[in-house]
């Protein structure tokens, strides 16, 4: 039978679709189930609500033709029922309802109908009308797997997401994991912009959306925010999707925006002192000085170095190192605060930048466009703040500062020049005693470089065997007779011929050369002094200085016995010769390492008294044998009743003490006889030799043998 006419087969994913037909007329039951499965569907039938509620539950159906009036359960009911299942949610369903019952058609949509067939039914479209139904309900269901699929994908980002229509209207808005805005879907949905937003940002955003829609770019835009009394950073990346939409995904940067905030802080802030350090500093003064070299201005780089800081580390400890830093640049801070308040011409125009470089060196800088900078007037300021002690846990501290200076444009065009010449400047300073200030001169350069070649020439004197030591006899008043001899160092240079101590032991002392060569002076001394008395001369000691860079060595001691022990020499004949100022600098120490020295045998001297703390109360503890009274005392002991004077009590006090008294520098009758008078034990200089290498020494102790070299001197 065909109730159609001719059907077309189609070869779509309809075709085997199970159609569930209720009725209650078996006629009209058949008559669906022929036209529908020459469309190519198989057919199921049920002839009331209740049975196709069951046939529901044991077979699914792609689709369902639902008559209205049945008995049992009518079509509504059955409609609702099934609508309620999983399953049936979306499931196409047809109602068939009589042509004028409108009532029941509004019925059929309120039960969740999918669509209605008008009685009488058109047999050949119906079909069509159900491949179409079962067609138009894949589409949604495609449709909706897709929605489900991209919603699962937003859900799965972290991110806030914003839907907006091409007119700033919110369509949707799901909040990310981060939550800041915080804000409630019921209060963004469905609102413009300006509702939610502060004016100027949503007038921003509109635009931003206008430019994606209209150019189809990914367009990324990142804004602070403020929510709840709290400033939030977004990154919003704004996408076009499809015509007619563009979504927002927003993301909260503010933790990354804080932290790369406090990493730039940290690579150019000094953690110590909050300052700014060497590379904003860098930047900072390079920045100015391109601007000037092209419109002209003055800059002024000051190099600050303190005096003596490492010793303070070392006796008193870092943490109190550290607190010291913090206060001196809190005092450059007040400096800086008083030159800029004394030069009222410079206005706002002028600027000022303080920056550690490093351990304990500083730098400032002093920039204009138009004056140029008083060099000397700052740095004097800045050395007033030098000029009072500080306290540190419990600590009075005294620290100064050597500074050196370099200006734009007259000592240099460039920062690393200008760098260099300050610091140039600051190390000239430093050699001039400390606490000191120089402006560079291009002079220095030639003294620096002069300095470097003969640093580098020392570094290989060693090894080159162009050190020697000379040997200056120490006589006994009372005897005339040579009781001991100084090692004194040389060194024959290739180029400069024989330089004096004082020529290259402060460079050696800078470069820590000091401790190699002063181990060879130990080594040299002692094997001499163990062959004049392996050959039977009448001498009873060997002395030599000790720089304080050696005495606080931490194997101080190890050496010292080792060198004896390799030299054989009896340690009663080393005598070690210490500035004051070397045994002073941890006075506590000191007093344990010469108890030391002094339980091993050997003899202990202070060297140039009178010249530095010269603390009667320090030397009583200190375990020496003798005082060496500097030569500036001695040199016009005849003229000067201020020098006799000291001279004399230097001498009464060390024999009150049972020590021994040396004067060095030693040139005239007059200066020996005058003491003589006051009871000197001792005494070296010109008038009894000059210093002399180890061969004519020998000939001094030749002649002592004969008799005696000076014979008893008289009085």
């Amino acid at each position: 039978m065909s109730l159609g006419g001719d059907i077309l087969h189609n070869d779509d994913d309809c075709n085997g679709a199970v159609v569930l037909v209720v009725d209650d007329d078996p006629t009209m039951r058949l008559l669906m189930k022929e036209v529908l499965q020459q469309s190519g569907f198989q057919v199921m039938e049920a002839e009331n609500g209740q049975l196709a509620v069951d046939v529901f539950n044991q077979i699914i159906p792609d689709i369902i033709l639902m008559d209205v009036s049945m008995p049992v359960k009518d079509g509504f009911e059955a409609c609702k029922e099934i609508r309620a299942f999983p399953y049936g949610r979306y499931l196409p369903i047809l109602m068939v309802t009589g042509l004028e019952d409108m009532a029941s058609v509004n019925r059929a949509y309120s039960a969740g109908a999918t669509d209605f067939l008008v009685k009488p039914l058109n047999w050949v479209i119906l079909g069509h009308r159900v491949r179409y139904m079962l067609r138009s309900a894949r589409t949604l269901e495609k449709l909706r797997e897709s929605q489900k699929s991209n919603q699962a994908l937003i859900d799965g980002l972290p991110d806030t997401i914003v839907r907006m229509a091409i007119n700033g209207t919110v369509i949707d808005y799901k909040v990310g994991d981060d939550a800041s805005l915080g804000m409630d879907k019921k209060e963004v949905v469905g609102n413009k912009l300006e509702k939610f937003l502060p004016p100027s940002l949503a007038k921003e955003m509109n635009g931003l959306v206008l430019y994606v829609f209209r150019t189809g770019e990914t367009t990324t835009k990142e804004f602070p925010i403020k929510f709840k009394k709290n400033k939030y950073i977004y990154e919003g990346r704004l996408v076009k999707i499809g015509d007619y939409e563009v979504v927002c995904i927003l993301r909260d940067i503010t933790e990354r925006r804080n932290s790369e905030e406090r990493i730039h802080y940290l690579a150019y802030n000094d953690s110590l002192t909050t300052l700014p350090n060497r590379s904003f500093f860098n930047e900072w003064a390079s920045n100015r000085l391109s601007y000037f070299r092209q419109a002209g201005g003055h800059l002024s780089i000051f190099i600050l170095d303190l005096d003596n800081f490492k010793q303070i580390n070392d006796t008193l400890g870092h943490h109190i190192g550290d607190a010291l830093l913090k206060s001196v640049s809190i005092r450059l801070k007040q400096a800086i605060d008083i030159v800029c308040d004394s030069q009222h011409d410079c206005g706002d125009e002028c600027e000022v930048l303080l920056s550690r470089f490093g351990s304990d060196e500083f730098a400032v800088v002093f920039v204009h466009p138009r004056h140029e900078i008083p060099v000397a007037a700052i740095a004097s300021e800045l050395h007033k703040e030098f000029s009072h002690s500080v306290e540190l846990l419990e600590h009075e501290i005294f620290i100064t500062a050597s500074i050196g200076s370099a200006s734009f444009p007259g000592d240099g065009h460039d920062l690393h020049t200008l760098v260099k010449n300050a610091d140039t400047a600051m190390h000239y300073s430093k050699r001039q005693g400390q606490n000191h200030f120089c402006r560079y001169s291009s002079t220095m350069n030639a003294r620096s470089m002069d300095r470097l070649t003969l640093e580098n020439s020392l570094r290989k004197a060693l090894s080159s065997n162009e050190l020697l030591l000379h040997y200056q006899p120490q006589i006994n008043f009372e005897t005339g007779r040579i009781v001991g001899a100084e090692a004194l160092i040389r060194w024959q240079h290739p180029k400069r011929g024989l330089l004096s101590p004082d020529g290259f032991i402060p460079i050696a002392e800078d470069t820590g050369l000091i401790n190699s060569i002063g181990e060879w002076v130990l080594i040299e001394a002692c094997q001499q002094m163990k062959k004049w008395i392996d050959a039977g001369y009448d001498i009873k000691r060997m002395a030599v200085n000790l720089s304080s860079i050696q005495f606080r060595q931490p194997d101080f001691m190890k050496n010292i016995r080792r060198i004896i022990s390799k030299t054989g020499l009896p340690a009663s004949y080393l005598e070690l010769e210490l500035t004051e100022t070397s045994i002073m600098r941890n006075a506590e120490r000191s007093i344990s390492l010469l108890h030391e020295i002094r339980d091993d045998g050997l003899v202990l001297s202070v060297d140039d008294f009178g010249t530095g703390y010269s603390s009667l109360s320090y030397l009583k503890r200190f375990p020496i044998d003798a005082l060496k009274i500097d030569r500036s005392f001695i040199k016009d002991i005849e003229h000067d009743s201020d020098d006799a004077a000291i001279t004399c009590a230097i001498i009464a006090m060390a024999h009150n003490l049972n020590l021994k008294v040396i004067a060095e520098g030693v040139e005239t009758e007059a200066q020996l006889k005058l003491l003589k008078e006051h009871q000197c034990d001792e005494g070296q200089g010109f008038l009894f030799g000059r210093p002399q290498l180890a061969e004519a020494f020998e000939n001094l102790l030749s002649s002592q043998l004969d008799g005696g070299l000076f014979g008893a001197l008289e009085s």
